[in-house]
């Protein structure tokens, strides 16, 4: 696991062509640490205690991550994958894109993309006005469709970073409201189909799309 980590971490730092960064004292917060507001639908953290933000001066660049789907009850606390750690780590500010599940509507999955295409595109634009001069959206699952599709609507990203995309799966629901309690060979092979469609689509940036092995 370790060495898939760091193939992972080396591997989206050959796609974004950037080297390990000179530490640098921070000098800006690109978001506040706080109570989960109880009743806002989506807004931003940073990601990681142990690498606050450098801000725009010193940083490699501004990664937003997406969770995954709240399958479990945890979606919102779930960690960023090791490989964006990795990023934190050598120079990039990590913040993430945080919604709140109890306030989806079944969390389908047309129903809440262009709210969250909205606040990242946002997001980038307040980022970029400060000075940062990359952004890329990544996330797991359901994050990572949502990363596929900022890709097509978010103009002058660097690159995007998806893990196991869920590109129109949601939560029992597939993209069309159809029932899918279950996880089952239509429902993967839906969520496939429409992920490879998406991925033909998407402008020349960086992308990197990881699917891992059996996992559904």
């Amino acid at each position: 696991m370790i060495q898939c980590d760091r193939a992972l971490v080396y591997a989206l730092l050959l796609m974004l062509g950037t080297l390990p960064a000179i530490a640098a004292t921070p000098i800006e917060t690109v978001t506040v640490h706080g109570k989960r507001p109880a009743a806002t639908p989506l807004w931003f953290e940073e990601a990681y205690d142990d690498y606050p933000a450098l801000g725009p001066e010193f940083a490699k660049g501004l990664v937003i991550w997406n969770h995954p789907i709240d399958w479990t009850g945890r979606g919102p606390d779930v960690p960023p994958i090791r490989a964006i750690e990795g990023m934190a780590a050598l120079g990039w500010d990590v913040i993430r894109l945080q919604r709140n599940s109890r306030l989806a509507e079944a969390a389908q999955w047309q129903s809440q993309i262009q709210p969250l295409i909205e606040a990242l595109a946002q997001e980038i634009a307040d980022a970029k006005a400060r000075g940062y001069k990359r952004a890329v959206v990544a996330g797991q699952g359901f994050g990572g469709g949502i990363a596929i599709e900022s890709a097509l609507s978010i103009k002058d990203l660097y690159g995007i970073v998806a893990f196991a995309p869920n590109t129109g799966v949601g939560r029992g629901r597939s993209d069309q409201g159809v029932a899918t309690p279950d996880i089952n060979g239509d429902l993967v092979y839906s969520n496939q189909r429409r992920t490879t469609s998406r991925l033909k689509t998407i402008p020349a940036l960086r992308p990197f799309v990881v699917f891992p092995e059996a996992d559904e």
